[in-house]
């Protein structure tokens, strides 16, 4: 699966000193999947006692909520 950034979460990955593998390991492997606005999707992966949320834009065609 291609994984493509947008310059917005580039700058925030980067703000907020995240490994963009926790990024990519949270898209790849999520612990939960919500229904978020405009048809995105937020995927949450638990990091020891944080949560990281990452909100998706684009989708497989088999991905449905």
């Amino acid at each position: 699966m291609e994984i493509k950034l947008s310059d917005h979460a580039k700058d925030q990955i980067k703000g907020r000193h995240i490994p963009k593998n926790l990024v990519t390991e949270t898209i790849r492997n999520p612990d939960q999947i919500l229904k978020s606005f405009k048809d995105r999707r937020l995927l949450r992966k638990r990091l020891d006692d944080r949560i990281l949320e990452v909100v998706t834009a684009y989708f497989l065609k088999e991905d449905k909520l």
